[in-house]
């Protein structure tokens, strides 16, 4: 298997095809791109511009499940 660069990767045509690359938005309210999950479910892409939990973001939340 070839093994490719990331300006390869990014220039190669499956790398477009499976349109790999997504906007969010950060919780500070930065504007990124950033890559995506490649999986389909029922032949749909999925894309989010919810960014991933930052550490310890939800503690509080579980913390207070946990303890009812």
């Amino acid at each position: 298997m070839e093994v490719l660069d990331w300006k390869s990767l990014t220039a190669h045509e499956g790398y477009k095809t499976l349109e790999m690359e997504q906007p969010i938005t950060t919780a500070r309210g930065k504007r990124v791109i950033t890559t995506r999950c490649p999986i389909r479910i029922d032949g749909q892409r999925l894309f989010s511009e919810k960014p991933a939990p930052t550490l310890g973001q939800d503690n509080e939340k579980i913390i207070m499940e946990l303890l009812k």
